[in-house]
């Protein structure tokens, strides 16, 4: 997908704050009066034409590229904005007790300023005249205000789980059944679960002695063995415990269990049902450990460490074999179920040093829950992988009218909304994530909208991947108002699947000016507006929340990685490096956000 060039917000905000530096009496003395005001003027010319040009350049590289020579114009005069603000305060405190007009009477600052507005002018006019932005149609900018969002539903919808019931039951009987000698139903386990408990911990306990007797008769014949040879027979039994677990000779001991399927189809939340699932509670602990990237052991390790004691000391710089002795002493004697989400790039060497730690001394039963889009050959647990399919096109419809017709939103006028529904359900792909988001944005739309969003080019469009979600989601993007635009890519900032702390995203979106522009009522703030535009992006799918609080606010939130993605793509590459530049030491250390 081609780089989408984001302009709109940017514009109007310079426009707001050029504005306020004309309406200051120092200003005015600088002798630039005239082409501060020129440059505004130009600016709210060309802002009427942005939201056009922003739909018009997915299909047009010439206006793509007038885009972004506008949008570096923009960043331009937000760094002469500062550099103004910075001299009127300098001159202010220089001129305590002194007329103004005296303190500009001799200074160069003045003329240099004024010089940096007319080059401005000049470049901004070039790039208006040689790219006939007049042409495109204009569209009136309305203010944001909080009633539009006011009207919105509330983002606290459960995420549904059409179409996996059967999904989730029968990786659940894999995960209670598996790696024991049991014939009996997942059904009768529920029935007699009283009763099999019992056996199940019996079981448990016996065989974690037998285990732990092999242990130790391993450890003392291994003792023995490194008299004659230590640093061989070490190499060697670590290696063969690792083999071992690869080639599922302990299947009564740890099962590897795998969910694969292409990006938005719900593995993640299929899993999480799972890891809450009552049916699960005799496994202790349960561990959930989101890898997200190129699987590294130490990491792997490290994060189920934390997670089982979130008061270690340990860190990534610890060393490997204290990580290794930490994890296992903490599994030793135990069932526990470990989820590791969203894994991939598995090499068979990182993969081994995390099992032969896995492995050591735990309880039968034990299991490893994957989530993956593709299977990992470098991972074996004896249970072939559970591919997960896309949901059919009723399902797909299920979820999107659950959003679509909630209370609020649109009106079942007939059978023809029905009948428009069901055929953008079709669209879907089979994905979930993408019904969601259809979901939400056509609750506010009535059936002339409904039929803009089906018959919209993205459809037809012969160079989009077969399944590529990413257009799906940006007809959600497409539909916010230019503020809330800004949020969303702004999130970009952070890597994928980093816990954040909604309290630090909405404080971050105020502080970069992001809001400035938006209508303020009587007795609402630009906190009110930062949590509805917080709420909008919940309520799309844009931002999961992770953790609540007792009365069921969201405290943290994660992006699903397809979104960012999208928030990446609507977001210059340049924009996008600065701000890591910038922010990312004090995201590390205010303590407020974190990987998970």
């Amino acid at each position: 997908m081609a780089e989408v060039i984001l302009t709109t917000g940017i514009v109007k905000a310079v426009v707001g704050i050029l504005t306020k530096l004309a309406a200051d009496e120092i200003v005015l003395l600088w002798n630039g009066e005239e082409e501060l005001r020129m440059l505004i003027e130009t600016l709210k010319t060309i802002d009427a034409a942005t939201d056009t040009a922003e739909k018009l350049q997915v299909s047009d590289a010439s206006v793509r590229l007038w885009l972004k020579r506008l949008k570096d114009i923009a960043y331009d005069i937000e760094d002469l904005a500062a550099e103004v603000s910075y001299e009127t305060m300098r001159h202010r405190e220089r001129g305590i007790g002194k007329k103004a007009r005296d303190l500009f009477s001799s200074d160069k600052v003045s003329y240099a300023v004024v010089k940096k507005v007319q080059d401005i002018n000049k470049r901004l006019n070039w790039v208006t005249k040689n790219n006939n932005y007049s042409k495109l149609p204009i569209e009136t900018h309305t203010e944001t205000s909080l009633q539009s969002f006011d009207r919105e539903t509330s983002p606290r919808v459960p995420q549904s789980i059409e179409g996996r019931e059967a999904d989730k039951n029968e990786i659940l009987r894999i995960l209670i059944t598996s790696g024991e000698r049991s014939f009996i139903s997942f059904d009768q386990h529920q029935q007699n679960d009283r009763f099999y408990k019992y056996i199940k911990e019996l079981k448990n306990y016996i065989a974690g002695l037998f285990f732990s007797l092999l242990g130790i008769a391993g450890l003392f014949y291994r003792a023995r063995s490194s008299v004659a040879s230590s640093s061989a027979a070490s190499s060697s039994s670590s290696s063969s415990s690792a083999s071992n677990f690869q080639n599922n000779q302990y299947p009564e001991n740890v099962s590897v269990v795998s969910i694969v399927g292409m990006g938005g189809v719900g593995k993640t939340t299929l899993a999480g049902l799972i890891y809450k699932d009552e049916a699960v509670e005799s496994f202790n602990p349960k561990i959930w450990v989101c890898v997200a990237g190129d699987f590294v052991a130490r990491t792997v390790l490290l994060q189920i460490l934390k997670f089982i004691i979130p008061e270690t000391n340990l860190n990534n710089s610890s060393a490997l074999v204290t990580l290794e002795n930490q994890v296992e002493q903490q599994l030793r004697g135990k069932k526990y179920l470990l989820v590791l989400d969203d894994m991939w790039n598995v090499r068979a060497d990182e993969w081994e040093k995390l099992t032969r730690v896995l492995t050591v001394g735990v309880l039968a039963g034990s299991k490893v829950l994957i989530t993956s889009r593709e299977v990992q050959k470098s991972v074996n647990g004896g249970i072939p992988s559970y591919k997960l399919k896309q949901l059919e096109d009723e399902e797909c419809w299920f979820i999107i009218k659950s959003k679509a017709f909630l209370d609020g939103g649109a009106q079942q006028t007939g059978g023809d909304m029905m009948r428009i529904g069901r055929e953008i359900a079709k669209k879907c792909m089979g994905l979930p994530l993408a019904a969601q988001s259809l979901g939400s944005l056509m609750h506010s739309k009535n059936r002339k909208e409904w039929e803009m969003i089906r018959d919209n080019d993205i459809w037809n469009d012969k160079e989009k991947d077969q399944f590529n979600i990413i257009p799906i989601l940006k007809l959600s993007y497409d539909d916010y108002p230019s503020e809330l635009k800004q949020c969303f890519s702004y999130c970009s900032i952070f890597p994928k699947n980093w816990e954040i702390s909604k309290v630090t995203l909405v404080q971050l979106w105020i502080a970069e000016g992001f809001l400035g522009t938006c209508k303020l009522e009587k007795g609402r703030s630009i906190e009110d507006f930062a949590d509805k535009f917080f709420d909008r992006l919940v309520w799309s799918s844009f931002l999961d929340g992770v953790q609540r609080s007792t009365l069921d606010d969201i405290v943290t939130c994660k992006m699903h990685d397809l979104v960012h993605d999208l928030a990446k793509a609507v977001v210059g590459d340049q924009e996008l490096t600065s701000l890591k530049v910038r922010d990312s030491m004090w995201f590390c250390c205010s303590g407020l956000v974190g990987a998970r």
